[in-house]
């Protein structure tokens, strides 16, 4: 992936040659529908593109440029693990606590280390606790979208069925 991306880039510069999935994330962020090239040089791209979410925000707030694509993953990232720190001070505050359960998230070393990394579990953490927000406060319905992208974009779905029973 990283000639891939110096290719598109030439100042493109890769941290460490192992395979972070935060590499896969950036190629979806830059061919989200995989109607170009740059997603054969993914291990697995059915796998890859069935857990689209985390790449196509990157996509979405880089404005479909190759170039700010990683800048905005960074900042999907970032602003995930915020959501999910503010959502966890929400649900305290709804069960009458002081609201420092925002802390718990918020330094927690593997969502930041996720962050870091750009992968997607900043993002599955906010849209699971946005979720119980919502279900706490009696909203069902707006609930279920949030939990069904929590699952396609941290494929816990799939990834909890037995191998005979996954698409």
């Amino acid at each position: 992936m990283g000639a891939a991306a110096r290719a598109l880039d030439s100042r493109f510069h890769t941290v460490h040659p192992g395979a972070y999935d935060g590499q896969f994330y950036w190629g979806i962020a830059i061919d989200p529908l995989a109607t170009g090239t740059l997603h054969r040089a993914f291990d697995k791209p059915s796998y890859r593109y069935g857990h689209p979410l985390y790449g196509w925000l990157g996509w979405l707030f880089g404005a479909g440029r190759a170039r700010a694509a990683p800048a905005a993953l960074v900042a999907t990232g970032l602003v995930s693990l915020f959501a999910a720190a503010a959502a966890a001070v929400l649900l305290g505050l709804d069960r009458g606590r002081s609201g420092w359960e925002g802390l718990f998230v918020a330094l927690n070393p593997g969502l930041i280390s996720a962050a870091m990394n750009d992968l997607a579990e900043p993002l599955a953490a906010a849209l699971l606790l946005g979720a119980l927000v919502a279900l706490v406060r009696g909203r069902q319905t707006a609930a279920s979208p949030s939990l069904w992208s929590c699952g396609r974009s941290f494929g816990a779905v799939e990834g909890s069925l037995p191998e005979s029973q996954r698409r």
